[in-house]
């Protein structure tokens, strides 16, 4: 799953049975985007300050620069296409390019700031990016090692550990996530996916382990094609967000499972082999 906001109203999303894309890309990497290619990562390097210059300047489409992560076939060495000189952001390039080749997992995420993380391999690496923000990335957290990262507006920040762990400050930017993360993460593991927009406040994609959604786009046309799409595709579900909406608390299905085994095995002993296993039949034919 990969979902990246970028500047003047871009974004990349490959989500489950969706790959969607804005239309202002270069067109060397629109070229990248429309072959049968697997997409790693795109990052762009543009800050805030250049984006709001080019958002006054009313863009030509197709002009967004990026470092995009692809490669052409399934065990196929990776590539990695990096932005024009002038868009190139420090030591980034030669960081993803020595590591296309386990391209595989490998990470990228910019803050729009002139700052990124990247990981691949397990070795990772981060330029410009806040004091607080590197407390969570460095080696040697009882969590283990960092899964995911996500900037955004304001240094905001969300870290995802291996176990399941979350850290986040959102620096008042994202009150209608920070209220729903605040709800939802009452134990590890519930977080599945998130990214922000580094461009603008209250702007951000969300998928918990249950494979439900929540994000809040521009109100422009592209992104409204992608929200239709959203919402009546089967890989996501997007649950509202609203003041009358409850549900009960509910048993994971493998737990339920686990739970009926155990019952049957313990309903095994003393009573008739025929009659049980008639029960057990009908039981597991109504599942």
């Amino acid at each position: 799953m990969l979902f990246v906001f970028g500047p003047n109203q871009s974004y990349f999303a490959r989500l489950p049975d969706i790959n969607k894309w804005s239309p202002n890309f270069a067109k060397s990497i629109l070229h990248i985007f429309e072959r049968p290619a697997y997409i790693h990562f795109v990052a762009f390097p543009a800050t805030e300050q250049t984006a709001d210059q080019d958002f006054q300047k009313a863009l030509i489409p197709q002009t967004l620069e990026a470092y995009v992560g692809y490669c052409t076939h399934l065990f196929s060495s990776g590539h990695v296409y990096s932005p024009p000189s002038p868009f190139c952001l420090p030591g980034l390039a030669e960081w993803s390019k020595a590591r296309s080749w386990w391209i595989d997992g490998i990470q990228v995420v910019c803050n729009g700031k002139g700052g990124w993380w990247a990981q691949a391999g397990g070795k990772r690496e981060w330029h410009n990016l806040t004091t607080e923000q590197e407390q969570f990335l460095k080696a040697g957290n009882p969590h283990g090692k960092v899964a995911s990262v996500a900037f955004g507006v304001g240094d905001a920040y969300v870290v995802r550990f291996n176990d399941g762990h979350v850290v986040w400050d959102l620096k008042g930017a994202y009150d209608a996530l920070d209220k729903r993360l605040e709800a939802e993460l009452t134990s590890p593991g519930k977080l599945r996916y998130i990214a922000l927009n580094p461009y603008h406040a209250d702007q951000f994609f969300c998928v918990f382990s249950d494979a439900s959604a929540i994000y809040a786009f521009p109100d422009e046309e592209d992104y409204k094609k992608l929200d239709e799409e959203i919402l009546h595709g089967r890989g996501l579900r997007v649950i509202p967000d609203s003041i009358t909406f409850k549900q009960s608390p509910g048993m994971p299905q493998e737990e339920i499972k686990e739970e009926t085994s155990t019952t049957f095995g313990k309903s095994l002993e003393g009573a008739g082999k025929h009659v049980v296993t008639t029960q057990l039949s009908n039981i597991l034919d109504n599942m």
